[in-house]
């Protein structure tokens, strides 16, 4: 467009020119040549440049773009409830209807519930979990001889209530079933780890007490083995180290285990009890799950 207009307006000087005035050499139509060469160059260069854009880029840096390009994670599993729904999780167990929330969260805008209350009972008990195996979308991450890093947040409501027998807010499960070779077990206002069932006595490992009406950060270190001697476990507790490497049998046998988070409680416990569960994520090191 640019290049066309300039020509015509070249012209209508030309007809000027000619209109009652002597007509003039070729030395002084080359000012008007050179213009018109330089305009065509701008043009050009104009052009070039539009169709290096972007399709609706106005060459500027868009921030809503930027803000929207998923954040790069080396985790091997991420349950952060940001999808706005259940779906980063295989399966909800759960005799009460539950699912995301936007309060409380740990980060970005949204969490998991977990709720249980006296009576109802889904496969004989009273549990409310959100599971990433078993069957067909089994993703099993927990393998012998491989060392893996669990990160998760808890948030226990104020009104949680106390426990004189075990109940578990996180397990490591085999898909085959039976009691979990690793799980964390709250009871008596304590945090624990417990270890394999195939072990007598079966190892309980102490590293805190519960605290409601917060977040608790958990980061669990494993190596998975039947071997007392090789496996291990590992826990960090909002930032600080409450149970050192304590080697231990971390599994019962080489079926690889999935995890679960929520809550599975004795049924000699009683009371309404909730808590929220965010920023679940699972990988090869601690760098891997940090949020």
């Amino acid at each position: 467009m640019v290049q066309r207009k300039s020509s015509q307006n070249v012209q209508m000087h030309r007809q000027s020119l000619d209109t009652g005035r002597p007509r003039r050499g070729k030395a002084s139509r080359l000012p008007f040549l050179i213009a018109g060469g330089l305009l065509t160059l701008v043009a050009a260069a104009l052009i070039a440049t539009a169709l290096a854009l972007p399709s609706g880029s106005d060459g500027v840096d868009d921030p809503a773009s930027s803000a929207s390009a998923p954040p790069t994670s080396g985790a091997d599993f991420v349950a952060d409830a940001e999808t706005g729904d259940t779906d980063q999780w295989c399966y909800v167990h759960s005799a009460i209807p539950v699912g995301v929330v936007t309060s409380p969260v740990r980060a970005g805008r949204y969490a998991f519930k977990s709720e249980i209350r006296d009576g109802p009972l889904i496969y004989d008990t009273e549990r409310s979990e959100y599971a990433n195996g078993p069957g067909s979308c089994d993703k099993p991450m927990f393998r012998a001889g491989t060392e893996t890093w669990t990160a998760v947040s808890v948030y226990l409501d104020a009104g949680f209530p106390e426990y004189s027998s075990w109940s578990l807010i996180a397990q490591w499960k085999e898909a085959d079933g039976g009691s979990p070779p690793s799980q964390i077990s709250v009871e008596n206002e304590q945090l624990a780890i417990l270890g394999a069932d195939s072990l007598d006595p079966r190892p309980r490992f102490p590293f805190g007490t519960i605290e409601r009406g917060r977040w608790i950060d958990f980061l669990v270190h494993h190596k998975w083995s039947t071997d007392q001697g090789i496996g291990f476990v590992e826990v960090i507790m909002d930032g600080e180290l409450v149970l050192p490497k304590t080697f231990t049998r971390t599994m019962d046998n080489s079926n690889p285990l999935f995890l679960n988070v929520g809550q599975y409680r004795d049924l000699a416990n009683s009371g309404t009890a909730v808590l929220y569960i965010d920023e679940v994520r699972v990988g090869p090191t601690r760098q891997s799950v940090a949020p």
